[in-house]
């Protein structure tokens, strides 16, 4: 395969399309050039380095490891059980995320303030909250920590008229430095953070369920007026819980207005590699905002699951109503 460092400028300014266009990129562009990055490798990471925050965070979503004492206990138990885990809960990871198990949480509050007086509790429980799920606030730590042992100077360019193209935009929710690193692209908007040599912001993973979090905290506030101190107590736990793993998309929005302000003059948008979860559909709105009504979009998918998830999402949207949408398949994105 030929390589970026080798191809030429002037061979290069061939290829440029006069229309300006925004590069939207998912997990799916790293994974095209042999990178693991998927949610599922990211637990196989904390698995070897993490085993006890891993099993923790697991159990806030129902997920308890296997006993390999018990008889019945194989290696194709352990597997299939693997599997399940992911499925249920790495593969749509910062969706699921978002709905952990906090009937547990609440209930044991409740159990608690059974025992002890009526007044005064809000302390012990505070504590306990702070002890049992403070861990939660590790995660991206871990996660800026298992991106640093990915290396990306083995990629090759697949996509040769992206070398060195420092005239469109590129939207990046990958967390690595490919375009950077392979491509030569100096000016990439990466939107959640990344590694040091791509952004100054560090990864930022997370779910968008701020129902969730407002919801508790009002409920804590209702709580605290009523002098009810065990459920003021544990509905403040679970709302800074879930507000440790949240992801704040309309600050990040608002930090890069710049950048979105600047796509008024776009006129064609490329989404590869992505699916457009709940938590990233904010940034579809605020593009929506800037993008002319002549605007081109191409979206390319992986499979047919990854089309019907992306031409619900566009439809829901009306993007297919307002624009001229083509979806292509991955492979022809590819040279």
């Amino acid at each position: 395969m030929w390589s970026c460092i080798d191809t030429k400028y002037d061979e290069l300014t061939e290829r440029r399309n006069v229309m300006t266009t925004l590069y939207i990129f998912g997990n799916g562009f790293d994974i095209a050039h042999g990178i693991e990055t998927p949610y599922s490798a990211f637990r196989k990471f904390l698995s070897k380095r993490h085993e006890s925050f891993l099993t923790r965070f697991e159990a806030m979503y129902n997920i308890q490891p296997l006993d390999d004492s018990e008889p019945w206990y194989t290696a194709d138990a352990q597997e299939r059980w693997n599997k399940n885990v992911v499925k249920d809960l790495w593969e749509e990871f910062e969706k699921v995320i978002g709905q952990p198990n906090i009937d547990e949480m609440y209930d044991f509050a409740q159990t608690l303030a059974e025992q002890m007086p009526e007044y005064g509790i809000a302390d012990t429980l505070d504590d306990y909250w702070k002890r049992e799920y403070a861990f939660s606030s590790d995660l991206q730590k871990y996660v800026l920590e298992w991106l640093q042992t990915i290396e990306t100077s083995h990629c090759s360019c697949r996509k040769r008229s992206l070398v060195g193209d420092n005239e469109d935009y590129f939207i990046n929710f990958n967390y690595t430095d490919i375009l950077e690193r392979i491509y030569k692209i100096k000016n990439v908007l990466h939107i959640h953070g990344g590694i040091p040599t791509c952004s100054e912001k560090p990864p930022l993973m997370g779910h968008g369920n701020k129902f969730l979090i407002d919801d508790n905290k009002n409920k804590a506030k209702k709580y605290r007026e009523e002098g009810v101190e065990w459920a003021y107590s544990g509905h403040k736990a679970i709302s800074r819980f879930v507000e440790s793993l949240y992801k704040d998309t309309e600050s990040i929005i608002d930090e890069n207005e710049h950048f979105f302000d600047a796509l008024a003059e776009v006129e064609r948008i490329v989404c590869l590699g992505i699916s457009f979860g709940d938590v990233d559909v904010p940034y579809l709105e605020r593009i929506l905002q800037e993008a002319k009504h002549q605007v081109e979009w191409i979206v390319y998918y992986y499979s047919d699951n990854d089309r019907k998830r992306l031409e619900d999402v566009f439809g829901i949207l009306g993007i297919t109503r307002r624009y001229q949408v083509l979806f292509k398949h991955s492979d022809t994105f590819w040279d």
